[in-house]
């Protein structure tokens, strides 16, 4: 049985829509260098994929407002795509073309596999 027939099945489940952007140096053509800026530039826009994220309750356990913050998620999409670990990824779950909810996450290393593609994901923050 070849894994890779699944992967039309699991593109059932990609409800949600992902820009992929990666940073990147600034290259100054007057010095003929790049500087100390970068600037994330789009690699994959509109990215069929799915979101799943949890961020935990953490007013329960600490009461500082101000306490950093890390939410865990993990994206599912096509098998080879082009993403790798660092890149920001932008994700919209939307509802008849609306979007109700927005995250932003960085990608770890990605884990391929003949049907899909799955990446842990983090967001910082601060509650």
């Amino acid at each position: 049985m070849r894994l890779s027939q699944f992967g039309a099945i699991h593109s059932l489940l990609y409800t949600d829509r992902a820009d992929v952007y990666r940073t990147e140096p600034i290259f100054d053509p007057i010095t003929g260098s790049t500087n100390n800026a970068e600037r994330d530039t789009p690699v994959i826009k509109d990215l069929m994929c799915r979101l799943s994220y949890g961020r935990p309750d953490y007013a329960t356990k600490n009461p500082n407002p101000v306490e950093p913050v890390e939410a865990a998620g993990r994206l599912f999409c096509a098998a080879g795509v082009d993403i790798k670990a660092g890149d920001k990824i932008v994700t919209r779950r939307t509802d008849g073309g609306v979007a109700y909810a927005v995250v932003t996450m960085y990608a770890g290393e990605p884990q391929r596999y003949p049907s899909h593609t799955e990446i842990e994901l983090r967001e910082s923050g601060v509650a």
